[in-house]
């Protein structure tokens, strides 16, 4: 609310106004008494305490995330150069994978959840069987050459075996198995990204309430940069179930962010979170990997590094049985958003002195940016981006991002 700072909060959500001796409520608008105030708001709004958000914020330090970090797809979903499966592709063998040259058409997937592919590389061609083949091997008069091919089939046998066995085990388990670097090093233990939870403690210190209606009928919640709120839509009257509302809520969390001075066309000026703040922080706020995948979700910046990191978090949530990839940028934006750190005091008030870079590619975005009038507290420190930061670094040199 523009006028806000002239407003005395009354809870629950609403303000009086001592010039006009209205209240109003979060959404802005104005009733004439308390009552209709407060009826306005419980039909729309959770309370503070069917929806605590203090609760919601400590369920949400708890989480983490094993195996954090990126792999690229030609080794998750190897495919030959026709587009085909590739049938001679080996994980222990990187003459065998086909990896796309130009660096920027290689896409990632999460690293958490990705189970070992089939390899069909040294699987015996049908109709042959074990038995067969050990005949025709016997049959061989040469000792030299039959001792040969005793050995061939024993290998082939053995790799068989072992491609069976790690047949849909985590890929990370499988490297780590004689590596346990790998896993340490390179795919560590992350927990619930710092930038969501920050801003539901900002939310949270407004005193503002979680709306519950207004929401479209393809969305289980949503963030609105005007009236500045998060909305979560109830199951059948009530709250979605504790991990379906921690997901929606730390989702929402990092959209309700970055906050900035947008000035309209007509000269209006007015804070503005979101997707149009967030375009002036990400590394590369307009790359949207795959737009055939993004169906209709909203194309504003960082939502696909945040639809990925729904799924590493909750890998039995809402996206299950979504498929969402990135490529080179977006892994270097959802970087940016697990990276994020709140300023420590001694920096608080002092945002307008940050340096304005905001990512690989952006001159001319910067020097724009460099004028826009920005509040001080809150916003969170520009760091220039690591691409290799926390994802798959060292150790497998082909799995460099």
């Amino acid at each position: 609310m523009a006028h806000e700072n002239k407003l005395k909060y009354a809870g629950n959500g609403i303000w009086f106004n001592p010039e006009n001796g209205d209240f109003v409520t979060q959404d802005g608008e104005s009733w004439l008494g308390l009552e209709d105030a407060q009826a306005h708001m419980d039909e729309n709004y959770w309370t503070h305490e069917e929806l605590p958000l203090q609760n919601v914020i400590d369920d949400l330090r708890k989480l983490k995330v094993e195996n954090y970090g990126v792999l690229p797809e030609y080794l998750t979903s190897p495919i030959d150069k026709r587009g085909f499966r590739d049938s001679n592709f080996d994980l222990f063998d990187s003459s065998t994978w086909n990896v796309p040259a130009n660096i920027e058409d290689r896409t990632y997937v999460t690293a958490q959840g990705v189970n070992m592919p089939m390899t069909m590389k040294n699987m015996r061609p049908f109709p042959s069987s074990d038995e067969e083949m050990l005949k025709e091997i016997e049959q061989i008069t040469d000792p030299i050459e039959r001792d040969l091919r005793l050995s061939e089939f024993d290998q082939l046998i053995l790799d068989r075996d072992i491609a069976h066995e790690q047949y849909g085990k985590s890929m990370i388990d499988v490297l780590a198995k004689d590596n346990p670097e790998i896993r340490t090093g390179f795919f560590p233990r992350r927990y619930y990204p710092e930038s969501s939870i920050s801003n539901l403690e900002d939310y949270m210190k407004t005193q503002k309430r979680i709306r519950k209606t207004g929401i479209s009928e393809d969305a289980a919640g949503h963030y609105s940069d005007r009236p500045d709120e998060i909305a979560i839509k109830p199951v059948d009257g009530e709250l979605p179930s504790r991990q379906r509302l921690l997901e929606i809520m730390g989702h929402e969390g990092i959209h309700y962010a970055y906050p900035f001075m947008y000035e309209t066309p007509q000269g209006d000026a007015y804070e503005r979170r979101g997707f149009d703040a967030l375009e002036l922080t990400m590394p590369w706020p307009e790359n949207w990997s795959n737009p055939i995948l993004a169906g209709n979700y909203p194309r504003g910046a960082g939502h696909e590094a945040m639809l990925n990191m729904d799924q590493m978090f909750f890998p039995e949530g809402m996206r299950q049985w979504q498929y969402h990839n990135l490529n080179r940028k977006g892994v270097e934006n959802l970087s940016s958003i697990m990276n994020w750190q709140k300023d420590p005091p001694w920096m608080e008030g002092k945002a307008n002195e940050q340096p304005t870079w905001m990512g690989q590619g952006n001159t001319a975005r910067e020097e724009g940016i460099a004028n826009i009038p920005q509040r001080t507290s809150n916003i969170p420190r520009r760091r220039r981006p690591n691409p290799h930061q926390d994802f798959n670094t060292g150790g497998l040199s082909q799995f460099v991002v």
